[in-house]
């Protein structure tokens, strides 16, 4: 916290590192075998920065790192890295990233652990995709198509509120 607190200089390499981290997404994703995705966990602390939903983004620190957070997310350090964090991560690159995950083959309610349905049903939820006029039909239409027994819980709140923004009026 202490280095992006440090000035202008700092800061920029704060902004600099997540850009990194951006571009070298498909290396991080191909080195875990697939066995997880960066990409996502990424996409999932954006979406949590910017719902300003600090508990969950504390619990998905916890289930990605196995620690808890000791200085509470509510500093004013915090406030400064959601700040560079949003400068790289804006909703737009948000959207756009999200419609791009391809759907998780064969869900079900058996699997555990963020998933992409996570990351656009929080989109969905907030009416992000629909203020950035971004269609996220097809990537639900995917995901409805490829599903496995037992129905994940997550699901039909994700149809339900893809519904609901169709029949709101946009933001």
């Amino acid at each position: 916290p202490f280095l992006i607190s440090s000035g202008p200089e700092c800061e920029q390499a704060v902004v600099s590192w997540f850009q990194w981290l951006i571009e070298k997404l498909p290396y991080f994703d191909h080195e875990c075998g697939g066995l997880c995705s960066y990409g996502e966990t990424l996409l999932l602390i954006a979406i949590h920065l910017q719902e300003l939903q600090l508990p969950q983004l504390e619990e998905l620190i916890y289930n990605t790192l196995s620690m808890r957070v000791s200085n509470p997310l509510r500093s004013g350090h915090f406030t400064l890295l959601k700040k560079l964090f949003m400068q790289v991560f804006t909703e737009e690159v948000v959207c756009a990233h999200a419609v791009g995950v391809p759907s998780t083959p064969m869900l079900s309610g058996a699997m555990e652990g963020y998933l992409p349905l996570h990351c656009v049903h929080q989109l969905i939820k907030s009416r992000t995709f629909r203020k950035n006029r971004v269609s996220v039909k097809e990537w639900i239409y995917h995901q409805i198509r490829t599903l496995a027994e037992p129905l994940h819980p997550l699901l039909p709140s994700l149809v339900q509120e893809f519904v609901s923004s169709l029949l709101l009026p946009p933001p």
